[in-house]
């Protein structure tokens, strides 16, 4: 931003700051501007003394929110370093959100690739490998190189990558034949190496959803993926010292990560992360006081720490080192330019130190009034002017308002670096978020977000799609389409007369095995039942399998016939359009008080486009806890109002309820909305005076509960019904509100979506929008799995309260909870205050302890799982569970969205009883919900969900058994038939089963594709391709992926190609024969006969047509193997292209 550093040039204290630098008078301080102005004045020092900038703060927050504001002078020149947590109590699993974004920003400060960094004190005063050993252990890889590719994985793996079949996350590799696959965060797409014997060939990067290539290069740098970087000399040392047998298990599989924190430091590779630093660069010390009042706290915890650790033999003397004081990080910084900003008398001696003063403009949100009359202000005191744009639609907002006022606009860019003149008005288009004026420096400077009353939020961020293919395993039960349940057994490679084919090996009851060629493999499903218990095998040969889906189909369609007709009735009968956008839309949408992500906006556009038509609205909102789904209702709810209509919302708790209820008020106050709460919070007599206001049409919006579902209760024109947290909804109790006017529109918000209304999504009942962008400031939420330990959860609550925060402490077992209240205050001796609420309460007293502990006048509550919905406590940002084996995985997810609500670090610690035997299905949700810990993940919980536990209760009522029968995929089959039906869509008759058997080898071998579940995975693809188009891009695929295909994967395409198009002539069957082939028919598909014998009367006169009753065509012809089945596909793409 030249312009700033040329108007900042000639303030006397920053030319004194800038001059003692240059002499290397320092430490020098500097206060008086406000720490907001710490980037700007950091940078325009900096600048002015020509050196690299690093930016020291005392907290992750503050580090972040400093890291934003670089990025608008220093673009992608800025870099963040984040903080690690320690693991020095044992831990199964953990999230580790930071991970690749602190080694990439090692790596960055290691080699010199910026200009400016910021970091908070617990990120540099922790233990990492040294610079040194981190730049000796980079891997170059360039084109034309020899290289041994064992070797490289052999390396890959003592830098912390994990070999995987597949490369699909950051630190992760593959080798497969003569290609290896690495994905390093250093970059953003994975990188693939494909070698020609030692020589590297080719380097390109590749799309990690697609697995296709996306651009070629001829170098890459690999980057450690692990701070903790060991040689075999450090190995042996440690092994010999570590004596507890669980870390030294943990040592032995290689996985460092978990126990290094308490060993690494004994080693000669271990130094400060504020090591990295060389000695020239400009180091400013934001707020001294702060940062060594947190830092103190951070190493008094890890000492603690220590002494327990040492008790219990879980590290050594010398390895106590790993975190490092401030007096450490002080000592090592010492030797650069050190500016202390916002100084104290704690800590720095100071060279000198200077003061100057900044004030801050007001907020004006959107009183462009007030804003004029202090611009005309700033004109006058002969000020410069800034007015500092995060995007183009601001700029040009303003550009157009001051104009239509009179005033002439400059409109600059960061780089440009026009001559500044007093009294006019620049608008740079940088993203400073910062407002400031200075008389000294007649220069006045606002961010849009104090103009429009709108906080900016990051930048969207794309998200893969839940991937919703179940992965089978060999053992794991299947379902075929034909024959019924089976357990998978592997793929079998079978040879007859010369001719070699993989089949799907598939047993059955009674030992009998099937095996079903692999280009019908889109017949096999995986099996997902109730979970409960395992399903009843299918007998080859009989009736029963066909027999049990006579009977699901017919259980589904009495029971779900009511729920669908009227989904179906919505859908044909016209409901309300809804009017277009009025000012006052307008308006109420303006005072929003953040910036609008563009999933918000898209997202609120998708539903205003059903209120405007005639289509009655049913449509699910999904978003993570905290995205701002309530904001997109409440312009939905407005834009009822402004039409006439009254809004219901519907909320499963009373907590909740009250909360929307005075989230509506506040954000409807300037607008003549009548808004009323109904609930059991509400005494009888306003309840009665509530319904009659709702009746009569005097209350516009009702908040309410179950209550709102009774017969008293009746709406005189209610026009939009909003459903909060719908997963905890029955479907009766929706459909009763729904039933009293068909043509209400309906929007459902969902965090974490229930495998039923995750169907209703996917089978095109409803329609769905999600929100995947996370509101600004937001952190995820640091996850650890662990077995429970008394001592380690004391110190998590002190630390929470150490930094004024509170706790939630979730134990699900009502009786027991006085016992575990006693427990809590003896192990915490009396240190923090501590409250109790659960469901069995009396309501009053369960409302009143919440209210205690939202004024923070507890630091703990001990609570059930009845926090899942309705308390959001912004100060609350540490969960503990205890037995989080017993509960859900949405559940879990759901609990775990009650912390991290603020702009501040969120921990959650799911533990376990200690040395218990987790079942499998407990263990997969454990390690589910610390997988899937990155923003906007509930949908892929859904689905993941589905997948642990079952379908279950797909329509709300008892279907269990059902869907035990026949599995999740063909239930949901049945299920769509039925919908078509009742909506009274025809369902296209298909093929029951097409056979293309011809005497080519067909298969992949292990050679080509050496993970079976990659190779299954492929076979699924490949049984789909139905167009040219698709099958040359499987080749190009796999050609991309694995080299050149042989001769016997490209006929195994080329059949399933070929078998597609017969199944859509209705063909049943093609079979070689000695003469040629034979073509059969379904007699269901007789009318199709025609479209293939009129191909060959054109191009071919050797055939015979059997009986019309059998159905056959006999083809003669000389050809054989893959000029037959080459033959045969041109006549029946003629044939396809011809209907």
């Amino acid at each position: 931003m030249n312009p700033f550093i040329q108007v900042f040039s000639d303030i006397p204290q920053l030319i004194g700051v800038a001059d003692c630098i240059a002499l290397k008078q320092t430490p020098v301080g500097l206060s008086g501007p406000g720490t907001s102005l710490c980037p700007l004045i950091s940078h325009i020092t900096a600048s002015s003394v020509s050196r690299k900038l690093l930016i020291v703060t005392h907290s992750r927050t503050a580090a972040l929110s400093v890291h934003r504001n670089l990025i608008a002078f220093y673009g992608d020149d800025a870099v963040h370093i984040p903080a690690r947590e320690l693991m020095l109590f044992d831990i199964d699993a953990y999230s580790g959100n930071d991970k690749q974004a602190r080694l990439k920003a090692l790596y960055r400060i290691a080699t010199g690739d910026f200009k400016a960094a910021v970091a908070c004190t617990e990120a540099l005063t922790v233990g990492t490998a040294s610079r040194q050993v981190f730049l000796q252990n980079l891997i170059n890889l360039k084109t034309g190189e020899q290289r041994d590719m064992e070797t490289l994985g052999d390396m890959l793996m003592r830098l912390g990558y994990v070999r995987k079949a597949l490369v699909e996350e950051q630190g992760q590799y593959s080798i497969r034949g003569g290609i290896l696959d690495i994905f390093s965060c250093n970059y953003d797409n994975p990188i693939r190496c494909e070698f020609f014997g030692d020589e590297i060939d080719s380097i390109r990067f590749f799309d990690a959803d697609s697995q296709r290539s996306v651009e070629e290069t001829d170098n890459v740098v690999i980057i450690p993926y692990s701070e903790f970087i060991l040689d075999r000399n450090d190995e042996k040392i440690l092994k010999e010292k570590i004596t507890d047998s669980w870390d030294l298990q943990q040592f032995n599989e290689g996985d460092y990560a978990k126990i290094m924190d308490r060993y690494y430091a004994a080693t000669d590779k271990c130094a400060m992360t504020g090591t990295y630093f060389d000695k020239d660069i400009l180091t400013v010390i934001h707020d001294d006081l702060q940062c060594h009042s947190v830092a103190d706290t951070v190493y008094k915890e890890y000492a603690n720490a220590c002494v327990n650790l040492l008790q219990k033999k879980k590290t050594f003397k010398e390895a106590c080192e790993i975190q490092k004081d401030i007096y450490s990080l002080y000592s090592c910084l010492k030797p650069q330019l050190i500016l202390v900003y916002e100084k104290s008398n704690y800590s720095i001696p100071l060279y000198r130190d200077f003061d100057i003063t900044f004030e801050e403009t007001c907020s004006y949100k959107g009183d462009m009034e007030l804003f004029l009359n202090d611009i005309s202000e700033y004109r006058a005191a002969n000020m410069r002017i800034f007015i500092s744009s995060d995007r183009k639609k601001h700029t040009e907002y303003l550009k157009g308002f001051f104009e239509d006022n009179g005033y002439t606009v400059h409109v600059i860019q960061p780089k440009e670096n026009p001559t500044v003149i007093p009294r006019h008005i620049y608008i740079i288009e940088d993203g400073y978020g910062e407002s400031f004026v200075s008389k000294e420096a007649k220069i006045a400077c606002i961010s849009v977000s104090r103009i429009f009353r709108k906080s900016t939020r990051g930048k969207t961020r794309q998200i893969r799609d839940a991937d919703f293919f179940a992965e089978i395993q060999p053992n794991d039960y299947v379902v075929h389409d034909h024959h019924g349940i089976g357990i998978y057994q592997g793929i079998e490679k079978i040879e007859i007369d010369g001719i070699i084919k993989d089949y799907i090996k598939i047993a059955y009851k009674n030992n009998d095995m099937l095996y079903v060629p692999v280009n019908k493999m889109d017949l096999v499903q995986k099996y997902v039942g109730t979970s409960d218990r395992a399903p009843r095998i299918t007998g080859l040969g009989g009736r029963d399998w066909e027999k049990q889906k006579s009977k699901v189909r017919s259980a589904v369609r009495d029971i779900a016939k009511e729920l669908i007709e009227l989904y179906g009735k919505r859908s044909s009968v016209k409901g309300h359009a809804f009017s277009e956008d009025t000012p006052w839309q307008i308006s109420f949408e303006n005072e929003f008080e953040y910036e609008e992500t563009q999933d918000q906006i898209q997202c609120v556009e998708e539903i205003k486009a059903d209120m405007e038509s005639t289509k009655v609205m049913d449509r699910l909102l999904c978003g993570d806890v905290g995205y701002g789904k309530t904001e997109v209702a409440l312009r939905a709810a407005f834009k009822a109002i402004m039409d006439g209509k009254q809004v219901a919302f519907l909320a499963p708790t009373t907590m909740l309820a009250l909360q929307h209820y005075n989230n509506f008020r506040e954000r409807m106050k300037n607008y003549p909305v009548n808004i009323d709460l109904l609930c059991r919070l509400r005494d009888k007599k306003r309840q009665t005076e509530t319904v009659e206001y709702i009746k009569s049409g005097k209350t516009d919006i009702v908040v309410g509960t179950h209550r709102l579902l009774e017969k008293d209760v009746s709406f005189k024109d209610l026009g939009l019904l909003v459903v909060d947290e719908e997963q905890r909804f029955g479907v009766a109790q929706k459909e009763k509100i729904k039933m009293l006017k068909p043509t209400v529109d309906v929007l459902s918000l969902t965090a974490t979506p229930i495998p039923r209304t995750m169907h209703m999504a996917l089978s095109g009942i409803r329609d769905v929008s999600t929100i995947y962008d996370p509101p600004e400031k937001r952190f995820p939420v640091q996850t650890y799995v662990m077995e429970y330990d008394p001592e380690f959860i004391k110190q998590v609550i002190l630390r929470e309260k150490d930094r004024n925060g509170q706790v939630f402490y979730l134990y699900n077992r009502v009786m027991d909870m006085d016992s575990k209240f006693y427990h809590l205050k003896t192990l915490l001796k009396d240190q923090v205050r501590i409250c109790v609420a659960h469901g069995q309460m009396p309501e009053k007293e369960f409302e009143n302890t919440i209210i205690k502990f939202i004024n923070r006048e507890y630091d703990v509550l001990l609570c059930t799982t009845i926090i899942e919905a309705g308390i959001d406590i912004s100060n609350a940002n540490t969960l503990i569970i205890e037995d989080a084996d017993k509960l859900g995985l949405a559940q879990l997810y759901q609990i775990k969205g009650r912390v991290g609500r603020s702009d501040r670090v969120a921990y959650a610690y799911i533990t376990y009883k200690r040395g218990k035997e987790l079942t499998e299905e407990a263990s997969k949700r454990l390690q589910t919900i610390k997988e899937y810990t990155e923003f906007g993940s509930g949908i892929k919980i859904a689905m993941k969900d589905l997948e642990i536990r079952g379908g279950g209760d797909l329509l709300g009522a008892n279907q269990s058994g059902h869907m035990q029968g026949v599995g999740y995929d063909m239930y949901v089959r049945i299920l769509s038939e039925e919908i078509a039906n009742l909506r009274g869509e025809k369902v296209k008759g298909a093929v029951t089963e097409t056979s293309v058997d011809l005497n080519i080898s067909a298969y992949i071998d292990k050679s080509y594709i050496s993970d079976d579940l990659s190779r299954l995975k492929m076979y699924k693809r490949i049984a789909t391709v139905a167009t040219v188009t698709e099958k040359e891009d499987i080749i190009d695929e796999l050609t991309d992926r694995y080299n050149q295909p042989p001769g016997h994967v490209i006929n195994i395409i080329n059949v399933a190609y070929a078998k597609n198009l017969a199944c859509r002539l209705g063909i049943s069957e093609i079979v070689q024969t000695n003469k040629g082939f034979v073509m059969i028919y379904e007699k269901e598909h007789a009318m199709q006969f025609n479209e293939v014998t009129d191909i060959l009367d054109k191009e071919h006169n050797k055939y015979k047509v059997k009986a019309q009753e059998d159905l056959q065509i006999r083809v003669d012809t000389d050809k054989k193997n893959e000029e037959l089945l080459d033959f045969i596909t041109k006549i029946l793409e003629k044939a396809v292209e011809s209907k």
